[in-house]
């Protein structure tokens, strides 16, 4: 006779439902007390206590479904047959240990990755990926473990999981792309979390890395989610990686200065400026002969670059050079044109611009 009359299936159903609901919610009431108790317990015994917890939640609802099932005899009379053949009964405890190690093994592994401090595993990215590493190859262990124990044929499995690995991969490319493309980037490791980086068409500092994508904080301060496919397949600068960024800055100088003296100058100025490395030095170099100026490129260094450290040290290379440039009589030109006349024709003395309408320059008076 059950001990719960539930007549029909649906009311099965819903039982079972509402059963699942409570499990769920005392779940995470279960992590809500962890959260509050790491302060005042240790990271082992706060797991135990959840372990714990888990097991009964889980206990307890096992039981309650057999209730609202009404399987209880079922479940009398296979451990009835379990308890007559005694390789049957081996079979199942030794898959219940094996998945059981398997399970404890993937939580030791998962808390030496979260303390650990070795420069290697210093990002989100690394510890996701290296845990998800060891846990699938211990479940996949397990798992083959306990099929052998039972001595599936494993060619057939193996077959039906190619299969199944092939709609799979057909369904969802992209995403096992990213993931594939986000372990490619743990070996690669073209960044890190903090790196100053161009990827494609965005640039920014990298503020995470998942194994499905790559966050970058822009410097107008949006947020961009690359996919790490798109990572793995476009053009990366690191800015960074080096430690050091070289920056260049255009000034031009009067035709009639002395070029060797504007070099100098600048030379002088951008080595007494705060943000510029004195080694490398930095440099001045001719670039180029423009309209109204010989173009001169300043060249420096900046350590530890950034974009804020970047605009620092340009503006005040730029204030540096010109205030030494001032205080040196050297001229900075803006664009000028010389017009001149063609035969026949002269420009008369003391011509004025004729004022338009809208205050403008207009025609000269004859």
């Amino acid at each position: 006779m059950p001990f719960v009359d539930l007549g029909t299936t649906a009311e099965q159903v819903v039982a079972t439902a509402a059963l699942v609901v409570g499990l769920a919610v005392a779940w995470l009431a279960v992590e809500a007390a962890s959260t509050r108790l790491r302060g005042r317990l240790s990271d082992l015994a706060v797991e135990t206590l959840e372990t714990v917890a888990f097991t009964v939640l889980v206990g307890a609802t096992a039981t309650a479904l057999v209730v609202v099932w009404d399987a209880a005899g079922e479940i009398a009379n296979q451990l009835a047959i379990i308890a007559e053949d005694e390789l049957l009964g081996v079979r199942i405890v030794v898959s219940v240990l094996v998945l059981s190690t398997a399970y404890g093994l993937t939580r030791v592994v998962r808390r030496i990755v979260d303390r650990s401090r070795v420069a290697e595993l210093s990002t989100d990215h690394r510890r996701q990926v290296i845990y998800h590493v060891v846990q699938v190859t211990l479940y996949a262990i397990g798992m083959l473990l306990v099929l052998a124990v039972w001595r599936v044929n494993l060619r057939d499995l193996l077959i039906g999981a190619g299969v199944l690995g092939v709609v799979i991969g057909l369904a969802a490319r992209e995403t096992l792309g990213a993931v594939v493309a986000g372990f490619v980037l743990l070996f690669a490791r073209p960044f890190t979390v903090g790196d100053w980086v161009v990827i494609a068409d965005r640039e920014g500092t990298v503020e995470n890395i998942t194994i499905v994508n790559t966050r970058l904080q822009t410097l107008d301060g949006e947020e961009v989610i690359v996919p790490n496919d798109r990572v793995a397949s476009q053009e990366v600068v690191n800015r960074s990686r080096e430690g050091r960024l070289r920056e260049t800055v255009e000034v031009g100088v009067d035709y009639e200065t002395d070029v060797r003296e504007a070099i100098e100058v600048a030379e002088r100025a951008m080595f007494e400026t705060d943000g510029i490395l004195k080694t490398p030095a930095p440099q001045v170099i001719v670039e180029r002969f423009d309209d109204s100026a010989v173009v001169l490129e300043l060249q420096f260094w900046i350590a530890d670059p950034s974009a804020g450290r970047l605009y620092r040290a340009r503006t005040n290379v730029v204030e540096a050079v010109k205030e030494a440039y001032v205080g040196a009589g050297i001229d900075i030109p803006f664009p000028q044109r010389t017009l001149s006349p063609r035969d026949g024709v002269t420009l008369a003395e003391g011509v004025r611009p004729r004022p338009t309408p809208d205050g403008g320059p207009g025609d000269d008076d004859r």
